[in-house]
């Protein structure tokens, strides 16, 4: 119930800023801007969150991950829901190109979950995204690299790019 009560309040609140902004100053830039200024608000005055760390958490083994292209966090979702008996995933870093990603990962799994899992808004090409990795996993052993590539350039379904860049890229990686 909390969770959905939460993510009406965001609704209405952006809702609202729709209806007094002028049309003209309403970029995504601004709403991302302040869809996290009311969640980091929303933050420093609540003191919930969904996932604490019990005992029993704590005694399991934990396996550690990141997701590259993460998109909104499919595959994160699915790992942290993986838990069993004895395991446990912990989520220590996402990356995805798109910056609208990075909003989707804060509320749900910083925020709404507690986590402490950081995200890179950057391309994997770019020369100093392997510095920016390491630097924000901080030395920690990773056990699990997953992500969902872009397929859009070899897919069979959907809208073909044949001559994509990324055809070269995934190969190099």
């Amino acid at each position: 119930m909390f969770l959905n009560n939460y993510l009406k309040f965001l609704k209405e609140e952006v809702d609202k800023y729709f209806l007094k902004a002028p049309i003209s100053t309403i970029t995504d830039k601004r709403i991302k801007e302040k869809i996290l200024a009311l969640v980091n608000s929303h933050k420093a005055n609540c003191d919930t969150i969904i996932l604490s760390e019990d005992e029993e958490l704590i005694a399991k083994e934990k396996i550690t991950f990141i997701d590259l292209f993460a998109g909104a966090g499919g595959f994160s979702e699915g790992l942290l829901q993986a838990e069993t008996e004895n395991t446990f995933f912990d989520f220590l870093l996402a990356s995805d190109i798109n910056e609208n990603c990075e909003l989707t990962h804060k509320v749900r799994y910083n925020h709404q979950l507690g986590l402490d899992a950081e995200f890179i808004t950057q391309d994997i090409t770019e020369q100093g995204f392997l510095e920016n990795l390491l630097h924000k996993i901080n030395n920690k052993r990773i056990d699990v690299v997953c992500g969902g590539p872009p397929y859009q350039s070899f897919s069979l379904a959907g809208k073909r790019k044949k001559f994509d860049k990324k055809n070269t890229s995934l190969a190099n990686i």
